[in-house]
């Protein structure tokens, strides 16, 4: 992260390998390292997933209720 960087609230990220548009070695992978190394609580899923807009799918949904409900959201 570079100067003035502020720690984000907790953040939940999925990201596909195969997307051309946003590649997370490019967006989202930066993103979450600069994040954690801040302290920032954070959930990172990444895998071929499809293209970009892969859209609701329970392998992340379901993770992420459960994150949220951990983190006290939703009580």
């Amino acid at each position: 992260a570079g100067p003035g960087f502020v720690a984000p609230p907790p953040s939940f990220v999925v990201s596909s390998t195969e997307d051309d548009c946003c590649p997370p070695s490019v967006h989202s992978g930066p993103y979450v390292e600069a994040a954690r190394r801040s302290g920032a609580a954070v959930e990172y899923i990444e895998g071929k997933f499809g293209g970009h807009g892969f859209g609701l799918k329970p392998f992340w949904t379901v993770r992420c209720l459960s994150w949220l409900n951990g983190l006290g959201f939703g009580r």
